[in-house]
């Protein structure tokens, strides 16, 4: 765990808050994603593993002012996962306003996935999606429909208070 960084104001009073970290934390637990939901877990169940995802490092800045938290350079790293975010959070409330990139078989280690991670790079953008709710009860959508990749009618994520299914994500504490 590294931090550096400067910060002024009271802590207890996140709207007069200011400054900037710079923030690196490594052979942490940080939470799982359930790509498939109820299904990963029963997979989970069989032995196969392959789609739970664990995050376990992460590094970027933050810039407090204003009561918030923003960045535009958060990196979450896991053994066959990479995230990277931009966006807010709102210091009182906890609400995130964030975008992020999912970049699978990217492990910051070179290793043989690392050329398998080249090829698959510009599913990146296809994995973009909007992160909002409250970091108690985040919530994800998809910014582009991929079913509708190569058509002319390209969807975009569904409103944040509209129903979607969602896989699972759960966090540590």
């Amino acid at each position: 765990v590294g931090f550096d960084g400067q910060l002024s104001g009271p802590l207890e009073n996140t709207d007069n808050l200011t400054g900037d970290i710079r923030f690196a934390l490594r052979d942490a637990d940080l939470g799982t994603i359930h790509l498939f939901g109820l299904l990963t877990k029963l997979l989970d169940g069989i032995g196969l593993t392959f789609t739970r995802l664990e995050l376990s490092a992460a590094e970027g800045s933050l810039r407090l002012a204003n009561g918030k938290a923003q960045t535009d350079d958060i990196v979450v790293h896991g053994k066959n996962l990479t995230i990277e975010a931009h966006g807010d959070l709102e210091l009182a409330s906890d609400k995130l306003d964030f975008n992020a990139r999912l970049f699978f078989m990217r492990n910051p280690e070179p290793s043989l996935m690392s050329l398998f991670s080249t090829l698959l790079a510009p599913l990146g953008y296809v994995f973009e999606v909007k992160l909002f709710g409250t970091l108690d009860d985040p919530e994800w959508r998809l910014m582009i429909d991929p079913r509708n990749l190569f058509s002319s009618n390209k969807k975009e994520a569904p409103a944040p208070n509209s129903p979607a299914e969602t896989p699972e994500t759960q966090t540590s504490d």
